[in-house]
């Protein structure tokens, strides 16, 4: 974001773009959605759902649908292409997104 270029025009600048009180109010004056828990970082947190949300916005992405549930799913873990999804149909479920295989 700007604000993180500014940052390196010096030290002042610097401090001031490294206050996260800045960050929380730049997050929770945008459109990006709200956080459901208070980040750790709010820059970082801001930068990140920021960068998402211009990906999609530009058409970056990609998605699959995966068809299992039979009710509404509560959690979601995601590591590499493997996604773990449970739900309220008491099912826990792997999906390989590489080769589209549910066990």
């Amino acid at each position: 974001s700007r604000l993180s270029c500014a940052g390196s025009v010096c030290s002042v600048w610097r401090n001031a773009a490294a206050d996260e009180r800045l960050w929380m109010w730049l997050y929770l004056g945008s459109e990006l959605s709200k956080p459901s828990v208070m980040p750790g970082s709010w820059r970082k947190d801001f930068i990140q759902k920021q960068r998402l949300t211009n990906n999609w916005l530009r058409g970056r992405h990609s998605a699959t649908v995966c068809e299992g549930h039979l009710e509404a799913i509560t959690c979601l873990s995601v590591s590499g292409s493997v996604v773990v999804s449970g739900s309220d149909d008491m099912d826990l479920r792997v999906w390989d997104l590489r080769e589209d295989i549910r066990e």
